[in-house]
């Protein structure tokens, strides 16, 4: 173990305690939030979860809320050519 895997476990076991990314960012002394996400950014709890579970919704609602109405008996002739 290196100095600098101290530093990454700080940040990691920081990030489970649920220090902001602003606070990771200035104990971290990153020059900005980008730096301290492009590093950490996946270790946050739920970081992308909000997103698939939002797309997902929009997606499911989108076929329960219009249900496809097409008359029993209709016939769709397909090409051959």
């Amino acid at each position: 173990m290196v100095p600098h895997d101290l530093r990454h476990t700080h940040a990691a076991l920081a990030i489970n305690e649920g220090v902001h990314a602003k606070i990771l960012q200035a104990r971290m002394g990153h020059s900005s939030i980008s730096v301290t996400m492009d590093i950490y950014g996946g270790l946050f709890p739920g970081f992308d979860e909000g997103v698939a579970t939002a797309l997902d919704d929009a997606f499911s609602a989108s076929f329960v809320s219009e249900p496809c109405q097409k008359p029993a008996g209709d016939v769709v002739a397909l090409s051959t050519k």
